[in-house]
């Protein structure tokens, strides 16, 4: 993800998981290896606007659904990499 940003093919980037937990450990791991990419925890800070985002599906499902002055926070093409962990977990 670092080489795909530096290189100018990803602006913005979510990382998805099924557990807060694993959310917790990547921003963590995020914060530890690559300490400029400051990565937005949504669970706990929905507020924030950065280039990394860590969140849990049903999270990012009411998330999808907000809109801020009629337009979508999230809309189509927001998040140029999509990192998903423990897919085969989750109903979503």
């Amino acid at each position: 993800m670092d080489v795909l940003q530096r290189a100018g093919w990803v602006k913005r980037a979510l990382f998805l998981a099924d557990r807060i937990s694993l959310v917790n450990q990547a921003c963590n791991a995020f914060k530890a290896h690559l300490p400029e990419a400051s990565p937005v925890n949504l669970v706990t800070e929905k507020d924030t606007e950065d280039r990394v985002y860590g969140c849990t599906y049903p999270t990012l499902m009411g998330l999808i659904d907000e809109t801020d002055g009629g337009a979508a926070r999230f809309g189509v093409g927001h998040f140029d990499l999509v990192i998903i962990d423990e897919a085969h977990r989750s109903v979503y």
